[in-house]
Order: structure tokens, then sequence, then C-alpha cells
């Protein structure tokens, strides 16, 4: 089919940081899925999403942030279960987008929301709910809410040790390392307040 051609060459392009171009082809894409599919089929919604992956990488935030938004709404309606696992995916995206514009209780709501549509439809140890959890502790680091961050972590790290079984595994480590870091300051700031 033309469209998903189209669509795995805008990906290809994408890989090579030819964002325009991909741009170009992820459109014409989504304008096929559009009228074969209709508005609200899932099709649509993922080229929606793609677009409006390639707008972020641009630097066009406010118009990706409306397309991953369209693209969200669009796939809500193409599934009957609220906990559809790709419902997750813009949801994301979204939490992603406002996280860099600096509106981190907003992306804080969107990473909470795709985590928990993670947790229910693909179970609690898949690789995805390691990386939103890791996600969302970022931004409650970033806040200063250690005690909310290192549960999140954890949680990372522990699935990343059950997927990658290898200690010195790079995921592991950087999760360890933030991890045992966050402990000692808690350590130092129990340490700190007592001496008040």
């Amino acid at each position: 089919n033309v469209a998903t051609l189209l669509n795995n060459m805008a990906t290809i392009l994408k890989s090579q940081h030819k964002y325009e171009e991909a741009l170009s082809l992820s459109q014409r894409s989504f304008q096929i899925y559009q009228k074969t599919f209709g508005d609200d089929h899932q099709y649509t919604g993922r080229a929606l999403n793609n677009i409006a992956n390639l707008l972020a990488l641009q630097k066009k935030s406010d118009e990706a942030l409306v397309m991953f938004q369209r693209a969200l709404s669009v796939l809500e309606k193409s599934y009957s279960n609220p906990y559809h696992p790709e419902l997750a995916t813009p949801i994301n995206n979204i939490a992603q987008l406002l996280c860099a514009q600096g509106q981190s209780e907003e992306a804080s709501l969107f990473f909470r929301r795709a985590l928990e549509i993670l947790e229910k439809s693909v179970g609690p140890h898949h690789p995805d709910v390691a990386t939103t959890s890791s996600q969302l502790a970022s931004l409650l680091f970033a806040q200063r809410k250690f005690d909310e961050a290192l549960p999140l972590y954890q949680r990372s790290l522990t699935i990343a040790q059950q997927i990658h079984q290898q200690p010195d595994h790079p995921d592991i480590i950087a999760l360890r390392n933030v991890v045992n870091a966050l402990i000692l300051l808690q350590v130092v700031m129990h340490f700190v307040c007592h001496l008040k």
C-alpha cells in the first residue's frame, strides 16, 4: 500500500535527519489514510502522531502539540478500550513536549496517564513501563520531588534488570547510579534536618 510505503520512506529520512522531506512524505501518507479510512481510524491517528513527531524534531513545538492532541483524539475514538496501549504513545509524546516547554505540572499528568495505560495494557514489568516511569521520575527529580522520584527510578531499575539480566548493561548502571544518588541525597537531607 502506498501510504505504508510513504510512511516507511519517511522513517528512513527521519533517521537521516532529513525532517522536511520526511514531513512531506508523512503528510502524503496521512492524506491517503484519511481519504481511505476516514478521520477517526487508527491509521489516520498514527499518521498524525508521525507528523507531530517530525514537527517536534524541527522545534515547531506549538504545531507539534496540536498534532499530538489531534492524534490522541483520533486514536481515542478508534479504540473502544480507554487503556489501549497505543494511546500511551501520543500521551507520552505530549508529556515530553510539555516538559520541554517547561510545563512540568501538566507534563506530569500526561506521564502519569501514559503510565496507567501501559500498566493496565501491557503489564507492570514491560520495558515501556520502565521508560515512562523513568521519564516521570526525571521530571519529578527536576522539580525536587525526590521522594516521589526515587520509587519510580527503583521500579525502572528493577524492570531493566529483568530485561537485560546483565549487571554491567549501560541502562542498569545509569539507573543504579541515579537510585544510589537519590538514596544518598535523602540520607544527607535527613541528617541536615536533624541538625537544625
